[in-house]
């Protein structure tokens, strides 16, 4: 490949090779040391390499410091696409990898390079660890997109009163199952064989109606949402708990909730009663009220302001008096 074509290549792409003549070398370097119980022992040396197009900056790995390239050589190289910020701020491209063959050139003999099994296997570990960081990195990244995106969709969801928002995470959380596990049906399976238990306790257990469900937690249609029993003024925290989910709440007991809730043949249920004793409740308007009621029913022509007869509790000097 000429190393002009590169400038249209995307970082990360490997196994690129190019051919030319080294312009520029640095003194090899050996690195040595220890990862997770493994050792490594290799040579690294930065070289420039050129053709009729172009020129590319490469960072060499190799067994032995006698594999190193000097100014001047033919030079075949494989590697990797990277790029960094250089002094001037511009955008580099350069490649890392190792050589694969030298030119000599008398008679253009080309001499294939190996390197030693220790080298390789470090070289190899080292590969396995960033390949790993690079992959952890990455699947971090896109479940942070996945999580972003399902809550947005989710928020749209409660806006238009679809769901409800004490759902909000869960449902998100399902979304980013389905996104990552594609078949969510199978997911809802494995959850059913983990609660294979419950018929075991409630052997005859019926799930509630659609219908019972709709009066209990509200659903939506064409005309808009139409509020549930849990989403009355009248009801409370702890009775909507005891409620519980609409997948484990049973028909005989979504049946004992709105009879109680809404009554049952001639009873009052307890919503009514609920308002009845919040409208009964003794409140200083309505203290003021039925004080005022004690007071004597009098009529007076209120020329002055209205012309009018009009009628008051109390005494005359009670009225607003013109100032």
């Amino acid at each position: 490949m000429k190393i002009k074509m590169i400038d249209e290549l995307d970082v990360g792409i490997s196994n690129v090779e190019v051919e030319g003549e080294i312009t520029y070398t640095t003194k090899p370097k050996n690195v040595k040391g220890e990862k997770e119980g493994k050792s490594y022992d290799f040579w690294s040396q930065f070289i420039v390499i050129s053709d009729d197009t172009g020129k590319i900056g490469c960072n060499l790995t190799f067994g032995e410091e006698k594999e190193s390239l000097g100014k001047g050589d033919s030079a075949k190289i494989k590697g990797t696409i990277e790029e960094y910020k250089n002094k001037d701020g511009n955008i580099v491209k350069t490649l890392r990898g190792k050589v694969v063959k030298i030119m000599e050139e008398e008679g253009k003999k080309e001499t294939s390079i190996g390197g030693n099994g220790d080298y390789w296997n470090a070289k190899y570990q080292l590969d396995l660890e960033r390949i790993k960081i690079d992959k952890e990195r990455n699947e971090k990244n896109n479940l942070y997109i996945a999580r972003e995106c399902a809550i947005k969709a989710v928020t749209e969801l409660v806006k238009t009163k679809t769901m409800k928002s004490k759902d909000y995470f869960s449902f998100a959380e399902k979304i980013v199952n389905y996104i990552y596990n594609g078949n969510i049906e199978e997911k809802k399976e494995e959850k059913s064989v983990k609660v294979e238990k419950k018929p075991e306790e409630e052997p005859n257990f019926v799930p509630a109606t659609t219908k019972q469900k709709n009066k209990i937690f509200g659903y939506q249609d064409e005309k808009g949402w139409h509020k549930g029993m849990i989403e009355s003024q009248f009801i409370t925290d702890e009775e909507i708990e005891k409620i519980g989910e609409p997948d484990k709440l049973s028909k005989e007991k979504a049946s004992e909730w709105l009879s109680w809730w809404w009554g049952k043949d001639d009873e009052l249920g307890e919503r009514d009663k609920r308002e009845i004793a919040k409208k009964e409740e003794e409140t200083p308007l309505r203290k003021h009220l039925k004080s005022s009621k004690e007071e004597p029913l009098t009529e007076k022509n209120d020329i002055e302001k209205t012309g009018y007869l009009i009628k008051t509790r109390g005494r005359f000097n009670d009225l607003p008096q013109k100032s």
